[in-house]
């Protein structure tokens, strides 16, 4: 049944404001879940996954639902309120989902997926099943300007909410932001459905909702799986040009929505698809994700040429990698925006819009949702990133040439698998045996001598990718393409001071593994030391910068751990005699946040057991946002002291305990004179070869920046301003001053 008049005209409003809504949701529950399942591949895909199949299912569902309404419109707002609903209830399960993680035992794998599908399907299925619901009040022409407005209200949540909300009023009032919204829109929806005139419920159109494959629905799975893979890949490799910031995260994503609402917008330019057309444009999908990966090696090495991987920066950079990622994507997310709506119009039968816009709906999400699973999970970890694009491409050949072999008179068929076996052909000469992007620069590298420094080792595994370069004689570590470590005392000082200044430590965990300098450092304490590592190819690396890795990686008192920290902490019962976090830069990187809260340094403390020592590294910084982490540090402790890492200063050691923080001179100085600690601390260079350039370290206790810090914000779980700097960034005279507190003097040694 086509909708009246007023409808059509307030459809594509109503769907943009849903759109926005929709990518506020996602960002905000994503981050929050994150904070309580860890911030690993298989968290957040598993997070995705719960999206994906409430928008499947309502889809599906939603497709029987339009089919039947008497008032597509009326029932849409509905949806929306119901979406209002249940999202209002999110926080709630939220709480639930993080007291389940910290107080029961049940198995980590099973208690992620059933707890954030029950968190999420609620309000997920009733999102999937507004849009055949809505398209029941268009028609067949309009359906693809529905759908850009969609994507370009998604577009636009992308945006406002990295550019704006997230930084400023939080993830809790970015939350009741949307949920405000899916109100407002469905309660406009059914002021708008009121004036309507009642009609018959229009009959049930079993033929284009019954679920059964088709040749449209081959074209919209395949076209959901490889555009989802794509993205997955196209994040990997273009991210780090951003510095690995949430910045970037939000641009390649809005790229591509933007590139998918201008594909849907040209469809309905089109005025008879065809299965011929579909196959075209899945087939030239495949091609332009070929030629978009040679145009980036080119942007690459461009950039490299002007940039030094391993400053991380004290700003994000935007506009360049942006300029990158529009050239390389929007002409691959073009072809696949046209690709659903175009497949909908075929699909369709004389009545009945919603029932097929919620099959293929459907179909397609089906397939995004493999896409993202097999790209994150299976083909980048197992065959790297070159293969994983080999995959996606031949995906869309195949997938391309079978619908053109349907389309073609039998005496032309022939042409289509041929053309994408010699397509795949080129594409597989090209890039088979290659290792990206190791290979890659390696290869411009001989062209460029001034590219790139010598890259030792380059690894990628489900978490990221990890390189160690060698400039100048010393190592440094890359991971994602952001410079994290290179060899300095103040990483042996992480460790050194917690645990020289603890009477007793028997058990002590270190959150992030880098080189491994704070991992044989705190080893030669007497303690039981874990170490928590995100990625796993951090931990192999460890041998390329120390040649006693081995020894150890063996160590009776060592344990490494392959999980997110946070998580790790989260889920630990015993409780530790010393915390030592090191967390990766820069400051503003997506996810360090999670390990600079307010929130965070709580969950330390709660897991310390009496007397217990809390130490993390704060690396020198823009002033405003080195503050901002003090601030939280000092909030989140009663008893605080902070120490320099090295001279010259390049950073603070911060302290914290539930009881006051005790200096024995004495015993610490026998302590520093045993043979082990003395070798470690000598190992590097000769900075401490006396007692008096250790205590020289001491700046005192928290109490000495009281005034320092009276105007720093705190950074919470729910405001994590530290990841959003660009709006304080334009204050360039504030901003970018270096932290006066680490040029005081030291403080007298109580």
């Amino acid at each position: 049944m086509k909708g009246s008049g007023r409808a059509l005209a307030a459809a594509p409003w109503l769907f943009a404001a849903s759109g926005f809504a929709g990518l506020l949701y996602e960002t905000v529950w994503t981050r929050q879940l994150v904070l309580v399942f860890g911030a690993t591949v298989p968290s957040a895909s598993t997070v995705l996954a719960g999206f994906m199949t409430g928008f499947a299912l309502g889809g599906f569902w939603g497709g029987r639902w339009a089919s039947r309404t008497r008032s597509p419109l009326r029932l849409y707002g509905r949806l929306e309120l119901g979406v209002a609903a249940a999202a209002a209830l999110f926080p709630l399960a939220l709480r639930l989902l993080l007291w389940s993680v910290e107080h029961t035992s049940l198995p980590e794998g099973p208690l992620r997926f059933l707890l954030t599908f029950a968190a999420l399907l609620p309000a997920t299925t009733l999102m999937g099943a507004t849009f055949p619901v809505l398209a029941q009040a268009a028609d067949k022409q309009g359906i693809g300007g529905l759908y850009a407005a969609n994507l370009f209200g998604a577009c636009l949540g992308t945006l406002t909410g990295a550019f704006l909300l997230l930084g400023t009023i939080g993830l809790s009032g970015s939350h009741w932001a949307a949920v405000a919204l899916s109100a407002a829109t469905g309660a406009l929806a059914l002021r708008l459905a009121a004036g309507e005139d009642a009609a018959p419920a229009a009959p049930a159109q079993t033929k284009p909702n019954d679920g059964r494959w088709s040749w449209p629905a081959l074209a919209v799975f395949a076209s959901g799986l490889a555009g989802m893979a794509f993205e997955v890949v196209w994040i990997r490799l273009l991210v780090p040009a951003f510095n690995n910031s949430a910045y970037g995260f939000a641009a390649v994503l809005v790229v591509f929505l933007a590139g998918l609402g201008g594909g849907s917008w040209l469809s309905a330019r089109v005025r008879r698809p065809t299965l011929g057309l579909l196959g075209a444009l899945l087939a030239l999908s495949g091609l332009f994700g070929f030629v978009s990966y040679l145009g980036f090696e080119l942007a690459e090495v461009l950039m490299s040429r002007y940039a030094d991987m391993t400053n991380s920066g004290i700003v994000p950079l935007l506009l360049a990698p942006l300029a990158e990622a529009v050239a390389l994507l929007a002409p691959l997310a073009l072809l696949q925006g046209a690709l659903l709506p175009l497949a909908i119009r075929l699909d369709v039968k004389e009545d009945g819009l919603g029932g097929a816009v919620g099959k293929l709906y459907a179909f397609n999400t089906v397939g995004a949702i493999f896409g993202a699973l097999a790209a994150g999970f299976w083909w980048i970890p197992h065959w790297n990133v070159q293969n994983a694009l080999l995959i996606i491409v031949g995906v869309c050949l195949a997938a391309g040439s079978a619908l053109l072999w349907a389309f073609l008179p039998a005496k032309t068929r022939w042409l289509a698998p041929l053309g994408a076996a010699a397509l795949l052909a080129l594409a597989v000469g090209r890039l088979s045996g290659r290792y990206l992007p190791a290979d890659m620069m390696m290869e411009w590298a001989a062209r460029f001598p001034d590219l790139a420094p010598e890259l030792v080792s380059y690894r990628e595994d489900i978490e990221g990718s990890v390189a160690v370069q060698s400039r100048g004689g010393a190592r440094f570590l890359i991971i994602n393409g952001v410079g994290v470590t290179g060899y300095t005392n103040a990483t042996k000082m992480i460790a050194h001071i917690p645990m020289l200044i603890h009477p007793k430590p028997e058990r002590a965990l270190i959150v992030c593994f880098g080189m491994g300098t704070t991992f044989r450092s705190a080893l030669r304490h007497p303690a039981r030391v874990d170490a928590v590592e995100l990625v796993g190819s951090v931990v192999a690396d460890f041998p390329l910068f120390y040649p006693d890795a081995d020894h150890w990686r063996a160590h009776p008192k060592a344990r490494v751990i392959i999980n997110d920290g946070r998580n790790h902490l989260l889920r630990d019962k015993e409780g530790y005699d010393v915390i030592m976090v090191d967390p990766s830069p820069p400051l503003y990187a997506a996810g360090t946040v999670n390990l600079y809260s307010r929130d965070f340094f709580a969950l330390g403390r709660r897991k310390l057991k009496a007397g217990g020592l809390m130490a993390v590294w704060l690396p020198e910084y823009a002033e405003t946002e080195f503050k901002m982490v003090m601030k939280s540090f000092t909030a989140a402790f009663p008893h605080t002291q902070f120490w320099l890492g090295t001279r010259p200063h390049n950073g603070f050691v911060m302290l914290g305990s539930d009881t006051p923080i005790a200096l024995d001179r004495r015993a610490l100085e026998k302590r520093l004179a045993e043979p082990g600690l003395r070798k470690d601390l000598l190992e590097l260079n000769q900075e401490f070869k006396d007692k008096a350039a250790f205590w020289s370290l001491y700046m005192g206790p928290g109490s000495r920046f009281t005034d320092y810090l009276a105007d720093a914000a705190e950074v919470t779980d729910d405001l994590p301003a530290i990841e959003y700097p660009l709006l304080r960034a334009r204050d360039r005279k504030r901003y970018f001053n270096h932290p006066a507190a680490l040029a005081w003097p030291p403080a007298a040694v109580p």
